[in-house]
């Protein structure tokens, strides 16, 4: 079967074909839940491969520009593999040096591992600094720390929350606590 056949074939049984079970089609029941089609003249694949030509390389795969519409004109293109994981409604986007970036293209430019990126940002983690390959993150006392509307330091954090500033700034800075988690966790009593 060609590459072209075959898209067009997936892009059919996505859509259109009925359910086997809910387990193995539960990819499939997202197209349909977000209203995802097939458009009538694309059902006949002569007129889906005027319209799309053939694929420009063995690795490329169809893809839907907008992901919240149909296989429809206007709407396909053949795409890398990169493209299309950059194009997909649950990819998430980064502002870095003012520009958008994908996870697909932050990877090259972390010096840390991608696990180890996702759970600074987590914890809260400036993105820069979630990037770097250091084990802690670079704030200082006097950098300020906004939260529920208002911007402090640290140590104006510390007095104003009756925290000692040593236990504030081991939260943030030696336990990675995200800021929410730091201001807001009651100390513990001492019993």
């Amino acid at each position: 079967m060609s590459k072209e056949r075959n898209a067009w074939y997936g892009m059919i049984y996505r859509c259109t074909k009925p359910f086997e079970s809910e387990e193995k089609d539960i990819k499939r029941m997202s197209y349909i839940r977000r209203g995802i089609t097939v458009s009538e003249e694309f059902k006949d694949f002569d007129v889906f491969l005027e319209h799309v030509g053939k694929a420009p390389t063995s690795k490329h795969t169809l893809d839907r520009i907008d992901n919240d519409r149909g296989y429809e004109r206007g709407n396909l293109r053949w795409v890398t593999s990169k493209e299309n994981s950059s194009n997909r409604h649950n990819t998430k986007y980064y502002e870095y040096r003012g520009s958008m970036l994908s996870t697909d293209d932050i990877i090259p430019l972390l010096k840390c591992p991608i696990r180890t990126f996702e759970s600074r940002l987590r914890r809260g983690w400036a993105l820069e600094d979630a990037m770097s390959e250091g084990k802690s993150q670079t704030r200082k006392i006097n950098d300020i720390i906004s939260f529920d509307g208002k911007e402090m330091t640290i140590s104006q954090w510390a007095k104003y929350l009756e925290i000692s500033l040593p236990t504030l700034f081991d939260r943030v800075h030696k336990l990675g606590w995200s800021v929410e988690k730091a201001l807001t966790t009651p100390l513990r009593s001492k019993s």
